[in-house]
Order: structure tokens, then C-alpha cells, then sequence
């Protein structure tokens, strides 16, 4: 067996009848039938690369005597130079697993990666990625990764240390929601300045807690005005930190305006608020709140959007200096009630009925002053 990229020299014995011998090496006539290998008139055979192993031979010539030697040249193996995987990182999971990450670095693509734990193999792959499961909570483990090819393997990476997870049954324990009137700066579950009724110049504020937490969370809080439709909506990030058990929640929702606010929409803010809490899109909590106004200084306006001096009876609450358009005070108006059609100032109580199909007077009936029609007959008295 001869290996590619290599050489071989051959010799070549001649035997004669009185039992003597000689050596013919340079006088043989040599040949052979290899494709990636050539022997010259000494002996000596030349081997190129082969991509599989290749048999063949070599023949020798010498007076019309012939030889042959059977061989195989061995295919090339090219090593390939490997080195360590760079950047490797290890990541406790809250589910008690470790994530482990590398890069390739100079490695060529059809490489893989043998993983070790405390200098104990335990698995292979082809990723630059691996999770290892089956450990044991709050403990440390160290890990190195090696790249190889069949036999050929790099050096080891860098040794990287992490302690698991501490594995809980639930995912969370949510902590009770409640208002208090400022930030607070603390992390104690106990918060400080808890209130349920917020008055003028008041920050209403949300508190609410999560402990022992092993999964990634995302909070969300929906508040409901008095009337219970949906005034605003408040969204967290994903919370991602096994490192940390215990989050605090708290979110300014509003400063109570001064005076009452005096604005239109501000006067829906008074009355018993509704806030729904959600983690992960679960509904866990509902609580309530209420914004009282000491004094609210406001005048009822009645609805006459036609201008005709006659509403129809509908009435909004607003401070005086935020009149809409459309309403007026009673002392403006004919009539605070009565108008059957608020958009058409020809049609209100006292106007002149007409023949056209409507109630132009708002009595109840349509073209009250018509004849009933053609006669069938006439009596004269």
C-alpha cells in the first residue's frame, strides 16, 4: 500500500539455473497500470493525489522475463486546521434549562461542535446553538465547546460558568393592584399613600406586583371611564430576566384638573373608574378607583342646533365657558322643549302648517288644515 503524494521505490532480482541471483533494478524495462502514479527506469514509483483508493500495478521487463507486484495507493486525507469556537455565552432559562451560543469564527461551514459540561462531553451538532436540559435548580455548571471533523478537532473555547434557575410550579404570584397619589420610588410591596378616591390636583397612580416569577411576563392595564367606555390602554415591554423574581408595576395614569377640570370631557372623569390587569393576556385583576370633584361650577344648556328659539328637549352639562355649538340657556329660547325635527328651523311649535306631508307645527299630525277633499254634495242653509 502506497500513500498519494508520496513515492515508493521498487527493485527487481534476477535468478539464474546454477542457483545464483543478481540485481537487475536498473537494467528492467519498469511500467505500471496506475492512473495517478508514474515509475521511472530505476524503480521508483511517484504517487499524485487520489480522491479514493486506487489499485493497480507495477510491472517489471528483464530478457523477456516479466514481473508484477500488486499495489494500492491510499486517497489523500487533507487535514483541515480547525480553531476554537469564539464567543461562547450560557443562558439560564426560566424553565431550569442553560442556552448555550457560539460563533463558527474562521471554521469552514461543514464543521461541528462537540459540547462539554464540567469537562464531560455530552452532546454534538451542527448548530452554533444548544440547550441544555435535565439540570438541576440553582446549580453551576461550567462550558467549553470544541470544533471537528471526523478525527481532525480544535482546541477548546473559552470556559464559560452559570448558575440555573430556580423552577417554580406557576409562573407567577400576582400581587394585589392599588392607587396611591405619587411615584414611589421603593420596591417594597408594601406601598405607601394608598388611596381609592382622588380629588383636584391628585396623580392618579397605579401599583401592582408580580413575585416569584419563572416565565418572560408582559403586562397590560386597560382603564374604563365612569360611563365604562375604554379611555386609554397602558402596555409593558416583555419582562425577560431570570436573574430577577420580583418586578414592581406602576403607571400615572392622570392629574386630577383643578377646579373640575371645566372641560366637557372632563366632567365624564368624575364618578367610579374601572381598571382590568392582564399578564401575558390573561385577565388576573380588576379593581376601581374614583375621581370626585369638590366643586364643579357648570350650567345646563338645551340642544338647538336649527337655531329656531325651540329645543327638542336634550340637555348637555357644561362650564360656561366651553359652550358648544348648538346649545343655548333656556333664557335664549322660546321653548326648551317641544321642537319635533331640531334640524329644520321652519318646523317647531306655532309654525304655519302647510299642505306638504309634514308636521310643520310639531301637534302630532301632518297637514291639519287640509280639506278632507272633493265634496259629494252641497247643502245650502
Amino acid at each position: 500500500m502506497v500513500a498519494g503524494n508520496s513515492g515508493a521505490q521498487y527493485t527487481c532480482t534476477a535468478y539464474y539455473d546454477d542457483g545464483s541471483s543478481a540485481d537487475a533494478t536498473n537494467n528492467t524495462q519498469w511500467g505500471e497500470t496506475c492512473g495517478n502514479a508514474s515509475i521511472d527506469q530505476h524503480g521508483h514509483l511517484t504517487t499524485s493525489s487520489s480522491p479514493s483508493d486506487e489499485t493497480c500495478d507495477v510491472r517489471a521487463t528483464y530478457f523477456e522475463k516479466n514481473a508484477s507486484y500488486h499495489i494500492i495507493i491510499q486517497k489523500v486525507v487533507t487535514k483541515v486546521e480547525l480553531y476554537e469556537p469564539q464567543n461562547l455565552t450560557a443562558t439560564p432559562l426560566f424553565d431550569g434549562s442553560v442556552e448555550l451560543n457560539w460563533n463558527r469564527g474562521e471554521n469552514p461551514s461543514n464543521v461541528n461542535y462537540r459540547i462539554f459540561q464540567d469537562a464531560d462531553e455530552i452532546a454534538t451538532t451542527s448548530d452554533t446553538h444548544y440547550i441544555v436540559t435535565g439540570l438541576r435548580e440553582l446549580t453551576h455548571y461550567c462550558y467549553e465547546v470544541a470544533a471537528f471533523i471526523g478525527d481532525n478537532e480544535s482546541s477548546y473555547s473559552d470556559e464559560v460558568c452559570v448558575t440555573t434557575a430556580c423552577v417554580h410550579t406557576a409562573p407567577y404570584q400576582f400581587i394585589r393592584s392599588t392607587f396611591c397619589g405619587d411615584f414611589q420610588s421603593s420596591d417594597s410591596f408594601s406601598p405607601i399613600g394608598e388611596q381609592e378616591v382622588f380629588h383636584e390636583n391628585n396623580t392618579v397612580v397605579l401599583w401592582f406586583g408580580l413575585k416569584n416569577v419563572t416565565t418572560p411576563i408582559t403586562p397590560k392595564a386597560e382603564f374604563f371611564l365612569p360611563d365604562g367606555s375604554l379611555y386609554s390602554t397602558q402596555n409593558w415591554v416583555e419582562m425577560n430576566n431570570p436573574d430577577r423574581r420580583d418586578w414592581i408595576f406602576q403607571y400615572s395614569l392622570m392629574t386630577v384638573d383643578e377646579h373640575g377640570g371645566c372641560y366637557s370631557r372632563s366632567l365624564k372623569f368624575q364618578g367610579q373608574w374601572t381598571v382590568k390587569i392582564y399578564i401575558n393576556n390573561e385577565l388576573v385583576d380588576t379593581n376601581h378607583f374614583t375621581i370626585q370633584y369638590d366643586e364643579i361650577a357648570t350650567t345646563t344648556y338645551y340642544k338647538d342646533l336649527d337655531g329656531d328659539g325651540y329645543s327638542d328637549g336634550k340637555t348637555e352639562i357644561f362650564c360656561p365657558e366651553h359652550q358648544l355649538t348648538g346649545y343655548k340657556l333656556p333664557k335664549d329660547l322660546i321653548a326648551t322643549s317641544g321642537d319635533c325635527n331640531d334640524n329644520n328651523p321652519n318646523i317647531h311649535p306655532g309654525a304655519v302648517e302647510i299642505c306638504n306631508g309634514i308636521d310643520d307645527n310639531c301637534d302630532g299630525q301632518a297637514d291639519d288644515n287640509e280639506p278632507p277633499g272633493p265634496p259629494i254634495g252641497l247643502r245650502l242653509k
